[in-house]
């Protein structure tokens, strides 16, 4: 009788322990906090949608969407490029988010990233600013390569040096723009809301979770 309680026992058990971790598992789903953008912004009270969109920027999405990132990046920054197609993506999203990109390149430690942010306010001078970032952030940077990026995409050498006073204007406005907002690092960025109040994203999983 001993053994065959035993058995009984086991086999009871045995059905009973997989619906326990089921049942545990929906409860935990059910009842976790749910995600909010809130817990990776900090409100920025002494900055104004009007002091980040000031002056000349490159875009993307409308400019009627509710939400709005302003985003100051390094073509040379690896974590750059990784939210470059998040953010792509963010800006033909449901309602769309708009996407502001504002220049910072860091150049005591990327050789490159100054002229590559040329090259980037050159080609949206064309309207292929997305194209172009696309050919920057795709692979190794050189002065070679990004006149030829830009060649490919209709910007002749009369084009930028046409162009380059113009671009180096606004690479340099960026630049003032970030450090008076105390930008030190890439990528930085701001998410505007509705309202036109004004956030620092602390933690990009924010992007992801603006994707939902």
């Amino acid at each position: 009788m001993k053994g065959a309680s035993r058995s009984q026992f086991v086999t009871l058990c045995a059905i009973i322990t997989p619906a326990v971790v089921i049942i545990a598992v929906c409860v935990f789903f059910i009842l976790r906090p749910k995600q909010n953008t809130s817990a990776y912004l900090h409100r920025e009270y002494h900055l104004s949608s009007a002091d980040l969109l000031r002056g000349s920027y490159l875009s993307l999405g409308s400019a009627s969407a509710t939400e709005k990132i302003v985003a100051f990046s390094d073509y040379q920054c690896p974590y750059c490029r990784r939210e470059w197609s998040v953010l792509k993506t963010l800006s033909t999203h449901n309602n769309g988010v708009a996407v502001y990109i504002r220049q910072f390149p860091l150049t005591q430690i990327h050789q490159f990233a100054m002229p590559a942010s040329l090259a980037a306010v050159e080609s949206g001078r064309h309207g292929t600013f997305a194209a172009m970032s696309d050919l920057l952030f795709s692979g190794k940077l050189s002065e070679d390569s990004i006149h030829e990026y830009l060649l490919s995409l209709g910007v002749t050498r009369s084009d930028e040096r046409n162009l380059v006073a113009e671009a180096k204007t606004q690479v340099r406005d960026d630049l003032v723009l970030g450090e008076r907002l105390g930008v030190t690092s890439t990528p930085t960025m701001f998410l505007i809301n509705g309202k036109s109040d004004v956030y620092r994203v602390t933690n990009y999983n924010v992007l992801q979770i603006l994707l939902r």
